[in-house]
């Protein structure tokens, strides 16, 4: 049996207890009722449907989502990943007022902690490995980036769709922004490309094929669309009190394929093959005198 599979029957066991037992005897200390690193989406969802139960069961609990970011994930991964988790227990009934997010800073590996905190007890203090390092005033810093499903696609109801909202996305850069008048931020959004296999006309001379990889117009996003989600992310930072003089908007295009799938697809048994790449939205923040960022890839309509 694997570190996972302990865990996870750990969490089914603590549900169980409080279930049965409540928090009669432990009023007085929060409970660290779960944790976990990197895991799937399918094991993340089960632990917090079983979190949700426990709620359900003892209304008179908060609970305290702590998410510390890996010493090589972007500054806003906390935030962000703090959010989503709540909205998913929210998405299970359990009331919003009883659910705190918290950014826990960084640790040398990503880390969620679950604690559960009975009415009078004092709230958990975040313990950050490592130390966030300070926003350089002459190079621009990649704050974040994320995929973005759309209302429809086949992967919406993951934690990329329906449960990263503005306010898990775009919060923490919001406050940051605010609190340092200094930075500016761009928002740098790329469509999702669908590539197809097509053949080239030469046939070599031992009868093989080759083909190669074409961005499909008809399956890829519409044009424009990089835009609209640059857009997007721009009014909701207007809305919640960022100048407009200090964000920028940037469509970049489609995302290209990498190297590795672009070979696949050129192979000899490609013919009819495809490849999704996501969309994905980057946050940077530059500070005043300090170049904008580089775009990765050019623009391709």
């Amino acid at each position: 049996m694997n570190r996972e599979s302990r865990n996870l029957i750990a969490t089914l066991l603590l549900v169980l207890l409080f279930a049965f037992s409540g928090f009669a005897q432990r009023d007085d200390i929060p409970i660290k009722f779960s944790e976990f690193g990197k895991i799937h989406y399918g094991d993340a969802s089960a632990r917090m449907d079983n979190v949700a139960s426990a709620l359900i069961s003892e209304p008179k609990v908060k609970a305290y989502i702590v998410v510390y970011a890996g010493r090589d994930d972007y500054p806003g991964l906390g935030h962000r990943y703090a959010y989503r988790l709540k909205n998913y227990l929210v998405a299970r009934q359990v009331d919003s007022t009883r659910i705190v997010a918290v950014d826990g800073g960084r640790r040398e590996n990503q880390w969620t902690e679950i604690w559960f905190v009975p009415l009078g007890a004092p709230t958990p203090i975040p313990s950050p490995g490592l130390t966030s390092q300070p926003i350089s005033d002459r190079a621009p810093i990649k704050f974040d980036e994320y995929p973005m499903a759309f209302a429809g696609d086949e992967d919406f109801d993951t934690w990329d769709g329906r449960y990263e909202d503005p306010v898990a996305r775009l919060d923490s850069l919001a406050t940051l922004l605010q609190q340092q008048p200094n930075l500016r931020a761009y928002i740098v959004a790329r469509a999702q490309a669908v590539y197809v296999a097509k053949p080239l006309g030469k046939t070599l001379s031992h009868g093989r094929r080759l083909y190669v990889p074409v961005r499909s117009r008809k399956l890829s996003d519409p044009i424009g669309t990089d835009r609209k989600m640059a857009d997007a992310e721009r009014v909701y930072l207007l809305a919640h009190g960022v100048d407009a003089s200090r964000i920028a908007a940037i469509g970049d295009g489609y995302n290209e394929l990498s190297k590795s799938t672009s070979a696949v697809l050129s192979s000899k048994d490609a013919l009819g093959g495809r490849s999704y790449v996501a969309r994905t939205v980057e946050l940077w923040l530059v500070p005043s005198g300090a170049p904008p960022p580089i775009l990765r890839h050019q623009m391709l309509r």
